[in-house]
């Protein structure tokens, strides 16, 4: 079944997106996981984790503070033209950064309106992201946008560093 005709029943899109909720939230903690220690919006964070702020008092706590929001950091959508005939949902970290990428579509299919997000259903019956094609455009960085056109091997260096520098946000 193609998403964007199951999104379409408002019940099931909603029990989708409550599910999809949940696996963000996962994704979000694994990343601070992995990630959380060198990350700038978690240092405050961090440091109290680390006992290295004490409280004001005598039984007073120290407040955790919430740190950087690593959910806004994960995808959850689907493609318009889905590469196999089940029902399936992507959930990924922004980045794009992996030795699995190894092809100017695969990258475009999660960087171009190909990728529909989760949160942009339901869609109009005539809304032309149902069965859009911009898969084989140019390449840009999913973070400063720059255009790589074709080069895919410039893109995966770009990608590298661009990752590190998302890391330490």
């Amino acid at each position: 079944m193609h998403p964007c005709d199951a999104f379409d029943d408002a019940e099931f899109l909603a029990a989708v997106k409550a599910e999809a909720e949940k696996v963000r939230a996962l994704v979000a903690r694994e990343l601070r996981r992995v990630y959380g220690a060198g990350s700038r919006g978690d240092e405050e964070r961090e440091r109290v984790l680390n006992g290295g702020v004490e409280a004001g008092g005598e039984g007073e706590e120290v407040e955790l503070p919430p740190g950087r929001d690593w959910e806004k950091d994960v995808m959850v959508g689907v493609h318009a033209g889905p590469s196999m005939n089940h029902l399936h949902i992507h959930v990924l970290s922004v980045d794009r950064y992996s030795e699995c990428l190894k092809h100017r579509k695969h990258y475009n299919s999660f960087a171009t309106e190909f990728f529909v997000r989760l949160e942009e259903f339901p869609l109009g019956r005539e809304e032309v992201r149902r069965r859009s094609t911009a898969i084989s455009g140019d390449m840009r960085c999913w973070r400063c946008g720059e255009n790589f056109g074709g080069r895919f091997k410039e893109l995966k260096a770009h990608l590298e560093v661009e990752f590190e520098a998302w890391k330490r946000e």
